[in-house]
């Protein structure tokens, strides 16, 4: 990959996603890269249920347009104020975001075949 092409992946602006929670505010989420998914998995220490937190909070970039970053702790401390319920939509929503539809993961599976 060239230079050019480096950069133009690190400056290429991200999708964000927006959910409004039943507080009203607005939660962004972003698909998140190797990279991040790693960071969050180092975090986890291996804990199934911190990975999944680890997750959430690592594709939680906006609250109400404030931008987020676990690099510098503002997600957490945004996403450890909310209320239960809202740490658990963000959470679906991450999973939402992240994760194939069923409709694809039911595709994918039937394309299974066997060399040998």
């Amino acid at each position: 990959m060239s230079l050019e092409e480096s950069l133009a992946r690190v400056t290429k602006p991200r999708v964000r996603h927006d959910f409004t929670l039943p507080t009203g505010q607005v939660v962004g989420i972003v698909e998140l890269t190797i990279d991040e998914e790693m960071m969050a998995a180092k975090r986890s220490g291996n804990d199934p249920m911190k990975l999944a937190w680890e997750l959430a909070q690592e594709s939680f970039r906006a609250l109400d347009g404030a931008k987020l970053s676990t690099g510098d702790g503002s997600a957490n401390r945004a996403f450890a104020d909310l209320p239960p319920k809202a740490r658990a939509l963000i959470v679906t929503a991450y999973q939402n975001v992240n994760n194939p539809p069923q409709t694809e993961l039911d595709a994918f599976l039937k394309s299974h075949s066997i060399q040998v």
